[in-house]
Parts: structure tokens; sequence; C-alpha cells
């Protein structure tokens, strides 16, 4: 964008987590909402129609990318050397609470007949790390890869 690009400002304040549940809240059906907050064996569910069920799956799935590599991101992170030891005890803390988010989004995708996308661009990443120290090269040139 340039310099001279006003943009409208914007008094929104949401997390992450406000981000996908109140998203989510639209985008998908009672039957999966159930599931995943955790009710959904507890009550009767009349399940969704075909189309949408594979249309949460997909959400479900994509949810669960971000999940995969927030998990990668801390552990690249916590293998690094750089964090200090309070840092790093966070920053695990954090990998955690992403670990239980796979976990359950993983679940829920079983539990609608889906299969749950695996990662390995925790892999990928090392793997251009490698390569890159190898050729002499910073292994990490920007915070930031478009």
């Amino acid at each position: 964008m340039s310099e001279g690009m006003l943009l409208p400002e914007a008094n929104i304040a949401i997390d992450r987590r406000g981000l996908f549940t109140r998203g989510a809240r639209l985008a998908l059906s009672g039957t999966t909402l159930a599931l995943l907050t955790g009710i959904g064996s507890s009550v009767g569910l009349r399940r969704a129609s075909a189309a949408t069920m594979s249309a949460d799956i997909d959400t479900l799935n994509v949810a669960l990318g971000l999940e995969h590599e927030a998990i990668a991101a801390y552990q690249v992170g916590a293998e690094s050397g750089l964090l200090k030891p309070d840092v790093l005890k966070v920053a695990v803390g954090f990998q955690g609470d992403h670990k239980q988010h796979r976990d359950i989004l993983a679940k829920t995708i079983g539990q609608l007949g889906g299969k749950a996308v695996a990662s390995i661009m925790g892999v990928e990443a090392q793997h251009v790390a490698i390569l890159k120290s190898a050729l002499g090269e910073a292994p990490i040139e920007n915070a930031f890869i478009m």
C-alpha cells in the first residue's frame, strides 16, 4: 500500500480465538458446534445435510491446518536456542494449547465422518532452513514470507 492511501480507522478489538468462534457461529452447522463444544454426544442431534457437513469438515480442516502451523512455529522457536527460559516456558505452554486445539478439531472432523489433514509444514520449514544454512545463506531472511 502506498503511504498516500487512507484507510478507515477500525475500533474492533478481537483476538484470534474470538475471530474464529464468531466466524464459526456463522459458518458451522449446529451439529458441528455441538461436537466442538463437547455436548454433541449428550444430546440427540439431527445431522445436517451432506453438503453442510462437507463444508463444515472443510472449514475445520482449515482451522486444523492453522493449528499445525502454530505448533510447528512454536517448535522452531523452542529449538532455536534464542528464547530465554521464562519466555520458552510460556511459548511451550502456548504450543500445548495449540496441540489441544488440534486434537479437538481432529476428533470432531472424525466424528463428522471426515478425514483430518496432516501437516508436514514443520519438517518442510526445517528442510529449507538446513538447506539455506548449508549454502551459506541466512536460514531465515524475513519475519514474513510472501
